[in-house]
């Protein structure tokens, strides 16, 4: 093999200022963890993270930005089988403009986080919503937990007030 020769390249700094701040205040944190006896631990301290998750539950649907709400959005039926066409009513409360509406079916199991198991396209006619979606077997605990949906129209959305149990 040949041998090859790397070197270490400084990192050039954007701003001076700041960055040799940071720095210095890194090395003054690593001395300070470094004085005592480590035995070969790394001095650098590991800081437990998270990266926030957008939650199928409308924190990614823009908060207050919805003006009306919904009269009703519930599913027709509350058990069907498997491959079972299920029917969504959901109604606008005011006066809403015709056009499309989104229904995200979420699957919600005891204990365990909310999966969006579909977007299913619906349209807004006169306040109501026209919509269904047939049932699927997309999540391995289908018939553990149940089936929501949310509602997304008219500058409105809801999440359903009953739930779906597939049998």
């Amino acid at each position: 093999m040949d041998k090859v020769n790397r070197r270490v390249m400084p990192i050039p700094t954007a701003s001076k200022g700041q960055n040799q701040n940071h720095q210095r205040d890194q090395n003054a944190q690593q001395q300070n963890k470094g004085n005592g006896d480590n035995s070969g631990q790394s001095v650098f301290e590991v800081k437990k993270t998270s990266v926030p998750v957008p939650c199928v539950f409308g924190d990614y649907l823009g908060g207050d930005r919805f003006e009306r709400k919904f009269k009703t959005a519930r599913w027709e039926i509350t058990t069907a089988n498997l491959k079972t066409s299920v029917k969504i009513n959901a109604v606008i409360d005011g006066d809403a403009p015709d056009g499309p509406a989104t229904v995200q079916v979420i699957h919600i199991a005891d204990g365990k986080m909310p999966v969006l198991i579909e977007s299913v396209s619906g349209f807004l006619d006169k306040g109501v919503i026209t919509a269904s979606w047939l049932t699927k077997d997309k999540v391995p605990n289908w018939r553990e937990g149940v089936y929501r949906f949310w509602v997304i129209a008219g500058g409105a959305r809801e999440i359903s007030s009953n739930a779906l149990k597939l049998s």
